[in-house]
């Protein structure tokens, strides 16, 4: 064999060992970005180490209107009419309570309006500024004493018929979870109200 026979040889498998080692270092290069890639977080690392509310945490806010609130009371209130007493409670202005009452076999008209407060242990007291029968001015404890017999109420909706007000015990709300809520801010007159959602215990 002639040494240039050779040296072509010697050439061609140099060749055939620099492409090997090429597309060696190619198909490596490619498994390394793979393996880069697919172990690489998309998003940046979140600490999400599951955290539960403590008592007392205030878990959020939300803010609402005096018609959506007024759609709550409606819902809320369904169960509690009679065929024999009926009444709505309401937001305007102020805070009314309209029903009805038997005086002599006929059915008055009844109205009590309330001037709302905000407590500091987040409950709500309705003040009554007045009540009537139609247009007749009633006595505020006796109409108070009435409702308290007559009317079904929530269990959370205290009636004090001596100091003329009745008390919403929101914290007494079974949200179920040991959630309750507070009243934060009681707004009539400009329909804003917000309330904030704690964790109980």
């Amino acid at each position: 064999m002639k040494s240039h026979d050779i040296r072509k040889k010697i050439v061609r498998f140099n060749e055939w060992k620099i492409a090997f080692l090429v597309l060696l270092g190619l198909i490596i290069g490619a498994l390394l970005f793979v393996g880069f890639r697919i172990t690489e977080n998309r998003e940046p690392v979140i600490n999400n180490t599951a955290t539960i509310a403590k008592k007392g945490d205030t878990l959020a806010t939300f803010t609402t209107n005096k018609a959506k609130i007024n759609k709550i009371i409606n819902t809320f209130l369904a169960d509690y009419q009679t065929k024999k007493l009926s009444y709505q409670f309401y937001l305007d202005d102020q805070v009314v309570l309209e029903g009805s009452y038997q005086f002599l076999g006929i059915e008055v008209p009844l109205f009590i309006y309330f001037e709302p407060y905000k407590l500091e242990n987040g409950n709500i007291q309705l003040k009554v500024k007045s009540v009537s029968a139609g247009t007749l001015s009633l006595p505020t404890s006796a109409v108070l004493s009435f409702v308290a017999k007559e009317y079904a109420v929530p269990q959370f909706v205290k009636i004090d018929a001596k100091k003329n007000y009745i008390e919403l015990q929101l914290n007494q709300l079974n949200l179920g979870k040991d959630l309750y809520i507070k009243a934060k801010q009681i707004d009539t007159m400009n329909d804003e109200f917000s309330f904030d959602l704690y964790q109980g215990g």
